[in-house]
């Protein structure tokens, strides 16, 4: 009751629209508020730290497909190569092996790879002159994807080959 006749003299003095306006002008000034303070830029998918990309690919992955995508003057093409259940990607402290047992005609490939933590949000392999870097575009418990991007002779030509892993 008192606090009602603290603001009734206020409110009696104001023009009808006047009273409208001030409950919604607090509204929206309410609501700006709070989606200003909630627009704080955040990266969904922020780059792992190093060492948090070393502890976290660790281990043996099946490899579910390999996407080869090459593209020049804005035409792109892909080939897939599906893995079979004995194909896999393991990635250990120092180095890191890539198994593919479904090559038509061919006998299983065994690739090995010195591997180096340095990026964040990725890695780099190394082998016999060849080396690629690696970022991971997304990561959890049960799957990893991995992309890496290169040109060959043709400076006009960007392969860009994606790994689909699952544990």
């Amino acid at each position: 009751m008192v606090l009602s006749a603290c603001f009734m003299p206020a409110v009696a003095a104001l023009p009808a629209p006047e009273i409208m306006r001030k409950p919604y002008q607090a509204v929206v000034a309410c609501m700006l508020a709070i989606a200003l303070a909630g627009c704080e830029k955040q990266d969904l998918s922020p780059a792992l730290l190093r060492q948090d990309i070393q502890s976290a690919v660790q281990g043996k992955w099946a490899l579910e497909r390999i996407d080869y995508s090459l593209c020049r003057n804005n035409n792109c093409s892909t080939t897939t190569y599906t893995g079979t259940g004995l194909d896999y990607f393991e990635f250990r402290a120092d180095s890191a092996f890539l198994v593919k047992n479904g090559i038509p005609n061919a006998s299983s490939v065994k690739e090995k790879y010195k591997i180096e933590y340095t990026i964040a949000g990725g890695f780099e392999l190394k082998a016999s002159g060849w080396s690629g870097r690696f970022t991971v575009r997304d990561l959890n418990a049960r799957s990893m994807v991995l992309v890496t991007s290169f040109t060959g002779r043709d400076p006009d030509a960007l392969f860009t080959d994606t790994y689909y892993l699952k544990r």
